[in-house]
């Protein structure tokens, strides 16, 4: 699964789907997920996140699962970076480096692999997986340096 997510396409997997399918693997792993958008983002200060997703025409997701055993030895808390393209904004990367950045989304991805996996293994610890997932781009609304 999380190969296939790091080698999808960016046209295909942007912030949206990410949150679609941590969505998915919740309902199939009795996790609960919750989603925040870019309104969220800045309500609560997370600017940095916001500005580099901004002038995407896909909203960044704030994605937070939870796994919750009922007699918890420990919480363990997972941070995975979901940039699911990375062109470099108005910082325009070479062309030669684009070709792997849809690979920048490979950390949320294993968070999200993690996750899926907790109930099967009867994982003792509380967990949470929070995954950043943006799209870096370029347009009249990207981040100035």
């Amino acid at each position: 699964m999380v190969r296939n997510i790091v080698n999808t396409p960016p046209e295909d997997f942007y912030p949206k789907t990410m949150s679609s399918k941590a969505l998915e693997v919740a309902s199939k792993n009795d996790l609960e997920c919750k989603v925040y958008g870019e309104e969220f983002l800045i309500n609560n200060n997370m600017n940095a996140m916001y500005a580099v997703g901004r002038a995407s025409r896909h909203e960044s997701q704030l994605i937070h699962l939870s796994y919750k055993p009922k007699a918890s030895k420990g919480k363990i808390v997972l941070v995975g970076k979901g940039l699911t393209y990375d062109s470099g904004g108005l910082s325009l990367k070479p062309a030669a480096g684009m070709v792997s950045m849809k690979c920048d989304k490979s950390g949320a991805s294993a968070v999200l692999g993690i996750m899926s996996c907790l109930k099967a293994i009867n994982c003792e610890y509380e967990v949470h997986g929070i995954l950043g997932a943006v799209e870096n781009m370029i347009g009249g609304n990207a981040f100035k340096p």
